[in-house]
């Protein structure tokens, strides 16, 4: 799938980022997104 990903010009370590932070928790997500400038 990433690989087709990156074929298709995405930016596979964006997508791969998007994913994890998808898996966070709500509380999780708000923290990490409170110390993101």
């Amino acid at each position: 799938m990433f690989k087709e990903m990156g074929g298709c010009g995405f930016d596979v370590k964006a997508v791969r980022q998007c994913i994890a932070v998808q898996k966070l928790n709500s509380a999780e997500r708000e923290e990490r997104d409170a110390m993101t400038p």
